[in-house]
């Protein structure tokens, strides 16, 4: 298996020399790199919303 010429992660036969973060095409290849990293970014901006609305007292609404 080939590596990414920039950061040097193993990427799929065929992909070209880039993974799909140093490219910066969530689409490129299909390494899933870039996919991943969005997805965690995501699922982390959710549980830090969550809980900021957890610590939130019950009689103040959504912040302006």
């Amino acid at each position: 298996m080939p590596n990414c010429s920039s950061c040097g992660s193993p990427i799929p036969e065929g992909q070209g020399s880039s993974c799909s973060m140093c490219y910066g095409d969530i689409d490129h290849g299909n390494d899933g790199y870039y996919r991943q990293y969005m997805e965690d970014w995501e699922q982390a901006e959710a549980q830090r919303q969550h809980e900021q609305e957890q610590q939130r007292p019950e009689d103040q609404g959504p912040p302006e």
